[in-house]
């Protein structure tokens, strides 16, 4: 679940002193093992139930965020897990544990959702949070103090009104009981931050600038080869590109997502990028700056 949204809007309130208690009390900070490669260590998952990952450990470099969403998926939605904890054996166990990511509603603290593809949106919950006045007066530390107060001692009912619930057919799922939901505002706004958007418009101002020569007959290339081409001096943002797709396995990830969806990118960007033949064993892409279209008088 990720919970976003403005600053001081409850966010963090409603995690610690009602999620967690009601999920057994024991939150383990879970960036690492989430963001770790191959060879990385995620013995925490096995000292919680409840996983927390905050805006703070947020990275928009494209191969880091693709690493994150790929350990998402396999940590949380494969069924065992490998398990490898620092100086200890590593181990295929089955941990219990529910994740949940909180973060800001600004472009910098957002980068912390994982990428909302197809295979990854229909496993999430992602919510907007706001600000709501307080039923309780919380100005002092005594009126907070009882406040919290307040909020625990019906935490028991809430636990016994939740266990009794019973989950409409509308959005009952068979992954997690409850179908996938993410807030349309949100969705739309990480769509137009999304490391592909990022790349086709490095692309982009390639072409105009001539790094990458437009013509009739398109572009061709692997991802290494276009990696060099966005990172090259000559080339407009090429500090953006190194720093946002660090190498050509990132690169190649988010060529192969806007592929998959060439028409619409096509359509949107003027730039038609699809898969071709290998080449030695390697991937290649073409890509082609369309013309623009002509403006309506």
């Amino acid at each position: 679940m990720v919970l976003c949204g403005p600053v001081n809007c409850g966010k963090s309130f409603l995690f610690e002193h009602i999620i967690t208690p009601l999920l057994g009390g024991r939150c383990v900070d879970a960036f690492g093992a989430f963001s770790a490669g191959t060879e990385g260590f995620n013995g925490e998952l096995l000292q919680g139930e409840v996983l927390k990952i905050d805006d703070k450990a947020g990275s928009k470099k494209g191969d880091l965020r693709s690493i994150f969403s790929s350990n998402l998926k396999s940590l949380l939605f494969s069924g065992a897990v490998s398990i490898h904890g620092k100086n200890q054996t590593r181990m295929t166990l089955k941990p219990f544990g529910r994740l949940f990511i909180m973060c800001n509603d600004q472009d910098k603290d957002m980068a912390t959702i994982p990428d909302l593809t197809p295979d990854m949106a229909d496993k999430l919950i992602v919510l907007k949070c706001k600000f709501s006045e307080s039923v309780m007066p919380r100005n002092t530390s005594e009126e907070r103090a009882a406040y919290l107060a307040q909020v625990t001692s019906e935490l028991p009912a809430f636990l016994d009104m939740l266990l009794n619930y019973k989950i409409p057919e509308h959005i009952r799922g068979q992954r997690t009981g409850v179908k996938s939901y993410i807030n349309p505002e949100l969705a739309d706004h990480m769509e137009e931050t999304a490391p592909e958007i990022m790349l086709v418009e490095l692309i982009q101002g390639a072409f105009k600038a001539g790094v990458i020569h437009a013509s009739n007959d398109p572009w061709r290339g692997t991802a290494l080869e276009l990696h060099g081409k966005l990172t090259d001096i000559e080339c407009p943002n090429w500090r953006v590109a190194a720093d946002r797709f660090g190498g050509a396995r990132s690169m190649g990830v988010y060529l192969g997502r806007l592929a998959e969806q060439s028409a619409h990118f096509a359509a949107k960007y003027r730039v038609r990028i699809n898969r071709a033949a290998p080449r030695r064993g390697y991937t290649t892409y073409t890509l082609l700056h369309l013309a623009e279209e002509p403006e309506l008088l």
